[in-house]
């Protein structure tokens, strides 16, 4: 049997999507959960909630949000990875100084954090990778998100697709083995569409990376440009249905301590 973690990304961006994330958790169906602390709706009292029912991960949000510690709004991942080049060594300070304090805010309020990961990938690239390893050793977080795909059927299309499963495989075959579904058509997730994916990964230990939440003319109206489906990715985790599929194509629901204490 293999192992399958149910995740969902953007907690503390919104509040209609940690209400419908935090509904998904309490029903059985999300068992680990992403959070930006640097987001508008972040509360702490809400995350503790959220960790009685799913564990809990930083999502350091390096793009698309304010920083905590610096004056910059990185609006697109092309942007951030430029300056992460070109910035030199006082940047990549900077990038090591907010991912800290995001996670800090987390640590501070008490919350046990078991995984790292980041809005829209980025920890991956070549010159930010050493921040989120730097982040693991120190705070001994050993599980971090690899989003590699292990057939190119769940792979993003494009060049930006391409560049990220090159950079993720690297990391793969350096021990980070869970592969990811939910790349490909991010935030857009039927029950069909969630059920091919599923049989894909059959018998591959892998991380399902979702984006629920209930749709709403404020959550459009600041993320409407992401073309997500937050309302159709939340019946698909709410789905009677859903853990059949889990069980058909023979994965064990499981959260990222558990798979950190397998590993």
């Amino acid at each position: 049997m293999s192992l399958l973690i149910v995740n969902a990304d953007d907690f503390g961006l919104h509040p209609a999507i940690d209400e419908a994330i935090l509904q998904i958790a309490e029903a059985g169906n999300i068992t680990a959960v992403s959070v930006s602390s640097n987001g508008k709706s972040y509360n702490p009292e809400k995350v503790r909630d959220l960790s009685q029912h799913a564990s809990i991960g930083a999502h350091i949000t390096w793009v698309g949000e304010a920083w905590l510690t610096q004056p910059y709004r990185f609006e697109s991942w092309k942007e951030l990875i430029w300056r992460s080049i070109t910035g030199g060594k006082a940047f990549q300070k900077a990038l090591w100084e907010e991912a800290e304090a995001q996670l800090g805010l987390l640590l501070q309020a008490g919350i046990a954090i078991d995984h790292l990961d980041s809005h829209q990938h980025v920890h991956v690239f070549p010159s930010i990778w050493p921040v989120i390893q730097k982040l693991s050793k120190n705070y001994q977080i050993s599980f971090i998100r690899c989003p590699w795909a292990h057939s190119p059927a769940l792979m993003r299309s494009g060049i930006s697709g391409r560049m990220l499963h090159r950079f993720a495989k690297a990391h793969r075959e350096n021990g980070f083995h869970f592969s990811c579904a939910g790349i490909r058509l991010a935030g857009n997730y039927s029950l069909a569409l969630l059920e091919k994916e599923l049989s894909i990964c059959s018998g591959q230990d892998t991380m399902l990376i979702m984006h629920p939440g209930h749709n709403n003319q404020q959550l459009n109206q600041h993320y409407g440009h992401w073309h997500f489906n937050w309302e159709q990715e939340y019946e698909t985790l709410m789905h009677p249905d859903f853990n059949q599929l889990v069980a058909k194509y023979g994965f064990q629901l499981i959260n990222t301590a558990t798979a950190t204490n397998k590993a």
